[in-house]
């Protein structure tokens, strides 16, 4: 075998591989309905924001990670809500290894607001 046939199979037999890796971990991802992310991938709050609860729901299409939220005195819950993370949702980029972003929205429910952080699904299956 020649060299420069050695090094087309070797680079074609890599890229294979490293796509059924990738396959194989978003069809882990896709599956995985009950992970909730760690504590390390609650974003960032603003200074005086307190996590007052951390919890974990679930539904259809997932779990999810539920922080209740508290700020400085006299905040209001629609303040709160508006420093603590932008309207809608945020998501970060997708990881090369797991095939997973990580997601998070903020709610406002009466007097107390909602963190929720959760695994986007690849597919959306």
């Amino acid at each position: 075998m020649s060299r420069t046939k050695a090094v087309v199979v070797a680079c074609v037999t890599l890229v294979g591989l490293a796509l059924t890796y990738e396959a194989g971990a978003i069809l882990l991802a896709e599956s995985d309905e009950g992970g909730i992310p760690p504590a390390s991938a609650v974003p960032a709050l603003p200074q005086g924001v307190t996590i007052t609860t951390d919890g974990m729901g679930c539904g259809s299409g997932g779990c999810w990670r539920e922080l209740t939220l508290s700020g400085p005195p006299g905040q209001s819950p629609a303040d709160l809500a508006a420093s603590a993370a932008p309207a809608g949702q945020t998501c970060t980029g997708r990881s090369w290894i797991t095939a997973r972003r990580v997601c998070s929205n903020v709610t406002v429910a009466g007097d107390e607001v909602r963190l929720n952080v959760y695994y986007d699904r690849p597919l959306g299956l």
